[in-house]
């Protein structure tokens, strides 16, 4: 089934002497732990990698490759595998991974990193501590040599020549962020150099240039060279959009592809408290405007295929670049072929992606897309095409029941979705309502509309089902979820006081300002929820940190700056609650010492306890039952999904 729908996303481009047969590129971005410590493309990188291609993606990056006398690192640095190009028996699953990609009809893109000697930057300067090994002392860089910069720019020619080799049709140089060298030599913040190599944006780009030009004359022009760089910097004073647009005119003739990228690294990976959608697509269009003679990437929030489309259409970019769109929904570019936008499923912007949360173990998942993560092991899974419809019970519509009868329903069974109350969403109705979690919302609307278009699931509302009254199903699926915790704090029971969950489903309670007990990801929603309706509020923690459950790559820190720019939301570290009075909260600080939190409302945000006994009571002889999601224990959306998504496929 083919449609017209997105035919300016689908249209053929030429770029060079290449066609590409699609506007849709696959980024650079791969899955922190898909594999182990191989020093090669393990099966599940490969499986993964080629999804995309299978998935329509017009342009697929690869990237991960380092120098063999570099000792991989112990913990995630980059959420790159760490592989070496140069062992010839990597070189042979490389090439097989690229052939796979070309079956596809996609281009293989090789993202590229040359670093400079140890000890070497762009200027005279201080290492940053950060990047400093606990305890080490003040270390300083040394400015760069003229023959030194040929030396990385050799490196970067040498390794594009041995991909080319290896059957890739392209090469993406990272200029972003003021990381990599050339990103440094670029901006005006890093380079302050007072030779020919700084000062106007002519000077600071001649690396860049030295860069892409021993790549075009070591490769040809039948390569394409993509180069990533940031539309401006964050700060006065620094390169401006007028200097990208300047050095895109001086990358023609060098460069075929320019991803226009934002300012910083984590904000290019807009999360759901931005509420711009495509926050960056401004930069492509600028460069687009400016008659550049090169080709227009853009990039960041692109996961909407209506989206994507427009800003083709518009003239805006001439390319669209996502990674979290091809982890959500793999199919994404089979579904814009489709003309089914509809279908693809909303990418909650949570980052989980990257590290799903800071404590460990670290694991690949997605929390819309159950199989992330799990694809090459799935394809050895997969369940027998069902012959023989089975009548399915599912009691609960939350996340996870939703998902389990999508799935059995999808598969040919009958299912029934029991819904003590009169609407779909469990606790993703509550968790959508501030603005800021448009994203979750988006997603909750989209699980509750198939779940209802589904011919192949009735939905009963206000059913309350008790054990031993389900007769006649081939199997039950309880999804029954969890209750909210109150803590037996004096004064608890107070009329003042109200969960978060209460708070969020009925706004117009609260009174006043506001004390928030817990301060976990879900407490500092709730409180920024209620700032922003007008009820000042106070969020205590015990722990020393904010939100600790939060994830910590590319989305804490956004969060961070989103709490400390709401007016009317404010906190307190290691605050103990020891009581509640209809004035507001007594609790004591670290030294043990007393205080009162004068408050209207007090709101109880220190999360929920599964309902296990209740669900499980569900299980009688005779009957095969399954305990999914909350109610088996306490999870995140993904596991509620990944959860669903089993009990679905072994019904």
């Amino acid at each position: 089934m083919s449609s017209t729908r997105y035919q300016h996303l689908l249209s053929p481009l030429k770029v060079g002497r290449t066609y590409l047969k699609n506007r849709l590129v696959s980024c650079t971005s791969m899955p922190h732990y898909i594999q182990g410590n191989e020093r090669f493309p393990a099966d599940s990188m490969i499986e993964h990698v080629i999804r995309r291609a299978r998935g329509g993606a017009g342009i697929v990056t690869f990237t991960g490759f380092d120098d063999p006398d570099n000792v991989p690192p112990a913990e995630d640095i980059v959420h790159f595998p760490i592989i070496n190009q140069y062992d010839t028996r990597c070189q042979n699953y490389v090439s097989q991974l690229v052939e796979c990609l070309h079956y596809y009809d996609a281009r293989a893109s090789i993202a590229l990193m040359a670093a400079p000697p140890r000890g070497v930057d762009v200027d005279d300067c201080d290492i940053p501590p950060f990047l400093m090994p606990p305890d080490s002392p003040p270390m300083h860089n040394r400015r760069i040599t003229l023959e030194e910069m040929q030396a990385v720019a050799a490196d970067y020619a040498r390794q594009a020549k041995l991909f080319q080799q290896m059957g890739f049709d392209m090469c993406s140089i990272h200029f972003a962020y003021r990381g990599p060298l050339g990103a440094k030599f670029l901006s005006a913040m890093t380079n302050t150099r007072d030779d020919e190599f700084g000062g106007p944006i002519e000077n600071r780009a001649k690396f860049p240039l030295m860069v892409y030009k021993a790549v075009r004359d070591a490769c040809g022009e039948d390569f394409l060279i993509e180069t990533l760089v940031s539309g401006e910097d964050p700060v006065p004073g620094g390169t401006t959009l007028e200097d990208i647009i300047k050095f895109a005119k001086m990358c023609e003739g060098y460069v075929d592809i320019m991803q226009l990228r934002a300012p910083d690294l984590d904000p290019n990976h807009p999360i759901n408290y931005c509420l711009e959608e495509t926050p960056w697509l401004k930069y492509a269009a600028a460069v687009k405007e400016s008659g550049a003679r090169l080709t227009v990437e853009t990039v960041a929030g692109f996961t909407n295929l209506d989206t994507c489309e427009r800003a083709i259409a518009e003239g805006k970019a001439d390319l669209i670049g996502a990674a979290r769109a091809w982890i959500s929904n793999p199919n994404f570019g089979r579904l814009a072929y489709e003309g089914r936008g509809e279908d693809v499923v909303p990418c909650l912007r949570c980052n989980k992606c990257h590290v799903n949360t800071i404590h460990g173990p670290y694991l690949s998942v997605c929390s819309v897309n159950p199989e992330y993560g799990l694809e090459h092991q799935l394809k050895k899974m997969a369940p027998a095409p069902v012959t023989t419809p089975r009548k399915i019970a599912v009691i609960g519509g939350g996340p996870a029941g939703m998902e389990a009868a999508q799935v059995a329903a999808n598969r040919g069974h009958k299912v029934t979705l029991f819904e003590q109350t009169g609407q779909l969403g469990g606790q993703l109705i509550p968790a959508s309502v501030p603005d800021f979690k448009w994203t979750l919302k988006q997603f909750k609307d989209y699980m509750v509309r198939k779940t209802l278009e589904n011919p192949n699931i009735q939905v009963r509302f206000y059913s309350r089902v008790e054990p031993g009254q389900l007769t006649g199903y081939d199997k039950v699926i309880v999804a029954i979820g969890a209750d909210p915790i109150v803590l037996p704090i004096p004064g608890h029971d107070r009329a003042n006081v109200m969960t978060g969950i209460d708070a969020l489903n009925a706004p117009e309670k609260v009174k006043g300002t506001v004390a928030v007990i817990g301060g976990g990801e879900i407490g500092v929603e709730v409180g920024m929820f209620l700032a922003k309706q007008g009820h000042p509020a106070t969020v205590l923690e015990m722990r020393d940190k904010l939100a600790a459950d939060a994830t910590p790559i590319h989305y804490y820190n956004m969060v961070e700056d989103a709490w400390l720019h709401c007016e009317g939301f404010s906190f307190l570290l290691k605050a103990k609650v020891t009581g509640i009075t209809e004035s507001g909260v007594t609790y004591l600080d670290e030294a043990g010492t007393e205080h009162t939190l004068a408050a209207d409302t007090v709101i109880m945000a220190v999360g929920t306890r599964s309902r296990k006994d209740e669900a499980y009571a569900f299980c009688t002889p005779g009957t095969e039952t399954t305990v999914i999601g909350d109610a088996e224990a306490l999870k995140t959306v993904q596991g509620a999904m990944r959860s669903g998504y089993a009990a679905g496929n072994n019904a």
